[in-house]
């Protein structure tokens, strides 16, 4: 993008190109270059900084980016990407530059475009245990448990497929037809689906591990401890069934009270019909269990949001409100587990599949309990 933004005022107005995009443009090149340079021992927010050295100014590249959000620079952009693709253009536009300025601009913005797509491919694969955890979690629920969460996101439910289509669209269409010679690329980058997913469900397990770890490191025994009894104990499935019940169970109880449950209940959620138990009067009132994942999941904290078009601002977020729904549907099938008198095969891969969800819940849950915390000590809620 440098070279295109080195060319004269008249040529990048003859060849449609805005100056203050190419800039930005080059802006995201210089970041994907600096943030996929193996050879540099910085931490991510030095190398950003110097991704800006030489460049527009952060706040000019924003109002740009708001201006084609606004559709200001949208038909200028998709003139030109219509445009590129034909032969005359491309006629054009060596007869303008020069045979040699034309070979060079094109070999450049290539090795540009290699750089943003190996940045690309390496966030989308950096996101691959996320996506695992989150497909393993839905897998235990069934389309009716889904259909009573309140808001239902496409995008959310779907967002498992649309990162795999997107990392092999880049493996098949995108990576052979760029140089990628002339990037950091590792043999990981070229790396399929197929072969990723042994080392993409060992990250996932490691940083599931990691953050309990954290939480509370006890706990981290109980998610080995279902592992290896499913490996090696006679009674494997119903050992393994306890120590996931357990470890939902310490996880909810060293997170907050039964009187801390109900308060956060009373003040983010009142009326909630779900999330307490009143069977035996006021005295006895209790957390359901979705109760006490939503609390644990929002760690305490506040629920209310800034509405926008396609959100009221109130009630559970929807990976939230899946995430309970996921723990509560393990838990009650783990409890079937624990107590079947001759579990066979079926069910011992039903515990494994139920043992990838908690994992899976659980990392997420872990990460999103921390992200609210952080939201909630940084800002007070929108009154609404």
């Amino acid at each position: 993008m440098a070279r295109a933004r080195d060319l004269e005022p008249g040529l990048l107005s003859a060849l449609r190109l805005d100056e203050v995009a190419l800039s930005s443009a080059d802006v995201l090149v210089r970041v994907c270059s600096l943030l996929t340079d193996g050879t540099d021992g910085r931490p991510w927010q030095e190398r950003l900084e110097d991704a800006f050295q030489g460049g527009p100014k952060p706040e000019v590249v924003v109002a740009r980016l708001e201006d084609l959000a606004n559709g200001d620079l949208q038909s200028a952009i998709d003139y030109w990407a219509r445009a590129t693709r034909r032969a005359g253009y491309q006629a054009y536009a060596r007869r303008l530059l020069g045979a040699a300025d034309y070979d060079l601009l094109t070999r450049a913005l290539r090795e540009d475009a290699a750089v943003v797509a190996l940045a690309v491919r390496r966030g989308v694969r950096g996101a691959l245990p996320f996506v695992t955890a989150w497909e393993d979690a839905l897998a235990v629920m069934s389309p009716e448990q889904l259909a009573r969460a309140t808001t239902v996101d496409v995008i959310g439910l779907n967002v498992g497929k649309l990162i795999h289509q997107l990392d092999s669209m880049l493996g098949e269409k995108v990576l052979p037809v760029l140089p990628m010679e002339v990037v950091d690329a590792r043999a990981a980058d070229f790396m399929d689906t197929t072969q990723l997913a042994a080392i993409v469900r060992e990250n996932l397990s490691s940083s599931a591990r990691h953050q309990l770890m954290r939480a509370n490191e006890p706990l981290v025994r109980k998610l080995s401890g279902a592992r290896d009894a499913l490996k090696h104990s006679a009674d494997g499935v119903s050992q393994a069934a306890n120590s996931l019940i357990e470890l939902i169970d310490r996880i909810l109880r060293t997170s907050s009270t039964r009187d801390e449950v109900l308060e956060w209940i009373d003040r983010e959620l009142p009326g909630a019909l779900d999330l307490v138990v009143e069977d035996r009067g006021p005295a006895a009132r209790r957390p359901t269990k979705m109760g006490e994942v939503l609390c644990f999941l929002y760690g305490g904290g506040w629920v209310a949001r800034e509405p926008t078009e396609t959100d009221d601002g109130q009630g559970p977020l929807f990976v939230h409100e899946v995430l309970a729904g996921v723990v509560v549907a393990a838990r009650s099938e783990l409890q079937r587990l624990k107590h079947a008198d001759e579990p066979g095969d079926v069910d011992k891969a039903q515990l494994e599949r139920l043992l990838a969800a908690v994992e899976g819940a659980l990392l997420i849950g872990l990460w999103l309990q921390q992200l609210t915390a952080r939201m909630n000590n940084q800002e007070e809620p929108t009154p609404t």
